[in-house]
């Protein structure tokens, strides 16, 4: 009860753990530390010291929850050896369900740790990420083209790409918008009918729906600072989540920089 740490020792004998995180670990918000040791030994053996078999078993305890420290706070997330992971749908901020759940309990648990610190490094997958992002960016450029067509004079448009894509839709369609998919097959369509001599022909005439799309999207560049805009958004989201009920103080929950990773925030535990 209200175990407190002193200077540290140079000893042969000393422990070699992060003791002061261990404690944090096993600490609950009263300053208890309150553990179910079995003890085993004879009392004729001179060499039989209660003390040291408790020290020995709480120590053992203690490493394993530095370990694995997150197991000791619940167990709520994937663990990545001495750190965790909350997961996000891919291309956003947004966290599934099942995930926010697990954070609210987070929550509770760090609540009745007050020495702990958390800290988040949002990340970004490579690959799922950048992919999603410019499936959203087409979507978004694939509605602009549509609304442009219906509204747009064609020899106002300056930009050779923007008359084709406008000039297709408007060939090719005349019915409501109606999705993305919807769009993309009327623009494949279009690619296989003859084109006005003013425009030349684009380099995916005749493509399937599903390779125009790929073709698209492929074509897409998402900049590194969206990537990095993406990851900090993730570990404010996380950030709210802790702080919002309002029991952590904000300084015991930290950003730092993200980097590619998952489509995620990495969790870090540490003491104040």
């Amino acid at each position: 009860e209200q175990l407190t740490l002193g200077d540290r020792v140079d000893s042969a004998e000393r422990v070699k753990l992060p003791v002061k995180l261990g404690v944090a670990l096993l600490k609950d918000r009263q300053g208890r530390i309150d553990l179910d040791i079995p003890i085993t030994g004879s009392l004729e053996d001179p060499q039989f010291k209660i003390g040291k078999l408790v020290w020995r078993a709480v120590l053992n305890t203690m490493e394993k929850a530095l370990l694995s420290p997150f197991a000791s706070v619940g167990g709520l997330f994937e663990p990545r050896g001495e750190r965790a992971f909350v997961s996000f749908v891919v291309g956003t901020s947004t966290t599934g369900a099942e995930q926010s759940a697990a954070l609210r309990s987070f929550e509770a648990e760090i609540a009745q740790r007050p020495d702990l610190v958390v800290e988040l490094r949002g990340e970004w997958d490579p690959v799922a990420d950048r992919r999603a992002i410019a499936e959203a960016q087409l979507a978004a450029l694939l509605d602009a083209f549509a609304a442009r067509a219906d509204s747009s004079d064609l020899s106002a448009i300056s930009d050779p790409e923007d008359r084709i894509l406008v000039d297709a839709y408007r060939r090719a369609f005349s019915g409501p918008l109606v999705g993305t998919s919807t769009v993309i097959g009327v623009f494949a369509r279009a690619a296989s009918r003859p084109w006005s001599p003013a425009l030349e022909e684009p380099p995916w005439h005749g493509s399937s729906p599903e390779q125009l799309r790929r073709t698209w999207i492929d074509a897409i560049v998402v900049p590194q600072p969206l990537m990095d805009q993406v990851a900090r958004a993730r570990a404010e989201t996380v950030q709210d989540a802790l702080l919002g009920p309002g029991r952590i103080a904000p300084q015991r929950v930290f950003i730092v920089r993200g980097r590619a990773g998952g489509a995620g925030v990495s969790l870090g535990l540490d003491v104040r």
